[in-house]
């Protein structure tokens, strides 16, 4: 597919100012704003320019010099799609919108795998990683995509006899100081005393603890990443950040959600990393231990997450092409393009 830069979209790129402001969620910085400004760093439009950003962001703009990135100490919020037309961000972008973004020749995404790998991080088994959240959601409404405490115990006595499970929740261990929390509020969850009853599953926040002095919360979670070939996540940012290192088995656990329509099989998670990722989607409970056992069964050749025979028909399964596009009736999203619905 041959792709190419219009009139408009180059009128904007002249007209773009020497700070671009970013505000917004988390994971749609990850993919609507990164890979934009990744592009423009590679092919020389970003000299003499910044970005302003999150405080705890600097690490994934590994990129740009200190002097171009600017951090905010400033709780993010959601920006919806409609008022996404500020001139100097949302109009330059090729994709504001994140759940009905295609390709464009104006986004790369960053090698994080390659730019984060590093020996200071050895572990005796192989790694996987599951990150959870528990937080409200839209229009603060009771937490929906979220590992249970029962769906956790399952996943750990599955998974932890031959892998080195790392668990994260943002907010486990309070409130960080190292980063801008969303402006979803985080919940009371009973997953820290989950922990104590299987030593074995390594907390994120522990084990940052130990490496604190060399890594900022996100440059160690960067490099914990890239050490792993296989994420277990629920939908949401998380999950957007764990297909971002390339080869990986990815299995979303996803109750609700936008990115069932076309981001999953047709839309960003297609081209977050190159290998990108083999993503497996669950929507019930039996369908996640499907994907965990699947997960749990395949080996790494060659930088890239190979599934085991047994559980080839499971995964074709959790196929995120099973599901159809429609419009998406809430999140205030518009309905998707003509062109994306076939």
């Amino acid at each position: 597919m041959h792709l190419q830069i219009d009139q408009t979209q180059l009128a904007r790129l002249a007209a773009m100012p020497e700070t671009l402001k970013y505000e917004g969620e988390f994971g749609a910085e990850l993919v609507t704003f990164i890979p934009f400004v990744y592009w423009c760093h590679c092919i020389g439009l970003f000299k003499g320019r910044k970005v302003s950003t999150y405080k705890g962001m600097r690490p994934l703009y590994y990129f740009l010099g200190d002097d171009q990135v600017i951090e905010r100490d400033d709780t993010r919020h959601w920006v919806p799609f409609a008022q996404r037309k500020s001139p100097d961000q949302w109009l330059v972008l090729p994709n504001a919108n994140e759940h009905t973004s295609v390709r464009s020749p104006m986004e790369y995404f960053p090698d994080y795998r390659s730019a984060f790998s590093t020996g200071e991080l050895t572990f005796d088994k192989p790694l996987v990683v599951i990150h959870n959240k528990y937080n409200l959601e839209w229009n603060n409404e009771p937490p929906r995509n979220f590992f249970s405490l029962e769906d956790l115990e399952e996943m750990f006595n599955l998974l932890k006899g031959g892998y080195q499970v790392v668990y994260i929740r943002h907010g486990m261990g309070g409130v960080s100081q190292g980063y801008s929390l969303d402006h979803n509020q985080l919940m009371d969850f009973g997953d820290a005393d989950l922990l104590t009853r299987h030593p074995e599953v390594l907390s994120f926040n522990a084990l940052h603890e130990r490496f604190k002095d060399r890594f900022s919360v996100n440059a160690f979670k960067a490099a914990l990443y890239a050490k792993s070939y296989r994420f277990i996540s629920v939908q949401g940012g998380g999950a957007y950040q764990c297909a971002m290192y390339s080869g990986s088995g990815l299995l979303i656990y996803h109750k609700d959600g936008p990115e069932i329509h076309h981001s999953y099989s047709k839309g960003f998670f297609t081209r977050t990393a190159n290998p990108a990722p083999l993503l497996l989607v669950a929507t019930n409970r039996a369908e996640l231990m499907a994907g965990v056992q699947a997960i749990g069964s395949g080996f790494v050749f060659s930088g890239r997450f190979i599934p085991g025979s047994k559980h080839i028909n499971r995964m074709k399964r959790l196929s995120p092409h099973r599901f159809k596009p429609k419009r998406p009736a809430k999140y205030g999203m518009a309905e998707l393009p003509v062109h994306l619905v076939q």
